[in-house]
């Protein structure tokens, strides 16, 4: 009963994954997507056991939500910058991706 409930769980979630990502893609305003993570470790780190579960993620995990929304097209920025533009009403990209005030370019910056 317990893998059935995991396997609809993940169902579910990739389903609304895929949701969202459509919805981001076909909207006509700017958009701008924040990824903010709680903990990212390796699989073989020792402090995953004193983590709560869902508060971390791998690098993996992290290089793989960033590989999927650079395939949308968007522009990388600072959150800072976004912000600062809309207080400003500053024309804003489609679609941009920000991580925690830094700007993510060429891989991945973990904090």
């Amino acid at each position: 009963m317990q893998l059935v409930k995991q396997m609809l769980k993940q169902a579910r979630n990739s389903l609304f994954a895929c949701l969202a990502l459509l919805r981001i893609k076909f909207k006509s305003s700017p958009s701008l997507v924040i990824l903010t993570y709680h903990r990212i470790l390796p699989s073989q780190s020792p402090l995953r056991h004193t983590e709560q579960p869902g508060m971390i993620a791998t690098p993996e995990a992290l290089d793989m939500h960033i590989s999927l929304l650079k395939r949308l097209g968007p522009e990388f920025v600072a959150l800072d910058t976004s912000l600062d533009a809309q207080r400003e009403n500053n024309a804003s990209p489609r679609l941009a991706l920000a991580n925690n005030g830094r700007s993510i370019r060429s891989g991945t910056q973990r904090a």
